[in-house]
């Protein structure tokens, strides 16, 4: 019996899936948290690979093309504990890449079962999406349907074409009322802005009869200074 609170797998502690023995020591390999499946599907090399063929079952005993310095600097801090890349130039890397131990292979063959279980889970995903979607779609197909049945039928005796005058009726009403409550609405808003320009216009008047009042004070005492 599995219990829902062992499903978990932290950043801080991920799950090992795997310890490869190596002459240096042991390596171990993680189960990809949800924050490294986004990482893995943002890489554009991987992307590309698995754009290239679109069936999986092809890929499935082969080995995935992990060249690409970039996706090992980037994936292999992910989903194992090896360390020291920050340590190395491009030029070891790629020696590395291109002269692997028989560990290292051991490892690139889980990294590869990793990925093609993020690729797949991503693909499963994508299907239940469009799936979901599709049954919404069949949902607002069949309501509709199902409307217009009601409709017809009821339109066949008096007092269905009775309940579907007083619905309309009442639709009308309703419509009628959200009109009037818009235009009461546009109304206002025009008030508003009509009291908003007096305003300003009567700020303006009373500020050009003030300066003319101070010129004309102004004037004065200056015939009197002369």
């Amino acid at each position: 019996m599995v219990q829902f609170k062992s499903l978990i797998n932290e950043e801080s502690n991920k799950k090992i899936i795997a310890t490869i023995q190596s002459p240096t020591g042991p390596i171990n390999i993680f189960e990809p948290t949800a924050s490294d499946v986004a990482a893995i599907m943002n890489m554009h090399e991987l992307v590309d690979y698995f754009n290239r063929e679109n069936d999986l079952k092809d890929k499935e005993d082969t080995e995935i093309p992990i060249t690409g310095i970039r996706v090992v600097r980037e994936l292999y801090p992910l989903l194992t504990d090896i360390t020291d890349f920050d340590d190395l130039s491009d030029e070891e890397i790629q020696k590395v890449i291109d002269n692997p131990t028989e560990a290292l292979m051991t490892v690139n063959a889980y990294v590869n079962r990793v990925i093609y279980r993020t690729y797949t889970l991503m693909i499963l995903t994508y299907m239940s999406n469009l799936q979901l979607q599709h049954m919404e779609n069949l949902v607002a197909d069949v309501n509709e349907k199902t409307l217009d049945m009601i409709v017809e039928s009821a339109s066949k005796t008096d007092e269905g074409r009775e309940a579907l005058e007083n619905l309309k009726k009442s639709t009308d009403a309703l419509q009628e009322q959200q009109r009037e409550i818009n235009e009461k609405d546009v109304l206002e808003d025009e008030k508003l802005a009509k009291e908003n320009s007096e305003a300003s216009s009567n700020k303006v008047i009373q500020m050009s009869y003030k300066e003319r009042l101070e010129n004309q004070i102004k004037g004065k005492f200056e015939d009197v200074d002369q």
